[in-house]
C-alpha cells in the first residue's frame, strides 16, 4: 500500500510539473506546436494512471499483476535450484575441510602430549574456516543470509 501510495504521490507531482510547463508553454506566442502537443499527450498518459491507480486494482491491472508474480515466482524457482545446486557442490569440500581439521586438532593434542608445549591456539586459527580477514561485504552478506535461512514445508 505504501508503495501505491508512493507512486500516486510521484504521479501526481509528475503531473504538476507538467501541467505548469504546458501552461508555460501555451502563454509564449510561437512555441513550438509538437513539444505542447508532446506534454499534452503525457499528461493525457499521466492522468489516465492515476485515475487507475486511485481506482484500484481493476481486472487489467490484476491480470497484470498476477502475470508478474507468476513471473517472478518462476524466477525465484530458478535462482533458489542454482543457490541449491551451488549449496550441494560445497558438501564435499565442507566435509574434507572438516576432517582435515580435526585431523590438526589431534596432531595438536599429540604435539601437546610428546613437548609439553600448547599450540592449541595456533591449531584453533589453523582450523577456522573463515577469518576476520577474509571477510568482506559479499562475504558477510552471505554468510548472514545463511544464519537467517530456515527450511519450510
Amino acid at each position: 500500500m505504501i508503495a501505491i501510495d508512493s507512486l500516486l504521490v510521484e504521479l501526481k507531482s509528475r503531473r504538476a510539473q507538467l501541467e505548469i510547463q504546458l501552461l508555460g508553454l501555451r502563454r509564449r506566442k510561437g512555441d513550438d506546436d509538437a513539444e505542447i502537443a508532446r506534454l499534452g499527450e503525457e499528461l493525457r498518459v499521466l492522468e489516465r494512471r492515476i485515475e487507475r491507480i486511485e481506482r484500484g486494482p481493476s481486472s487489467e491491472h490484476l491480470d497484470e499483476v498476477s502475470s508478474a508474480s507468476l513471473q517472478t515466482s518462476a524466477e525465484l524457482d530458478q535462482v533458489r535450484t542454482q543457490i541449491l545446486d551451488t549449496l550441494r557442490g560445497l558438501a564435499e569440500p565442507l566435509r574434507l575441510y572438516a576432517e582435515l581439521a580435526e585431523r590438526q586438532r589431534r596432531l595438536s593434542s599429540r604435539i601437546r602430549a610428546a613437548t609439553g608445549k600448547d599450540n592449541s591456539y595456533q591449531a584453533y586459527l589453523d582450523t577456522a574456516l573463515i577469518r576476520v580477514s577474509d571477510l568482506d561485504r559479499e562475504l558477510e552478506s552471505v554468510i548472514e543470509l545463511l544464519k537467517r535461512t530456515r527450511p519450510v514445508a
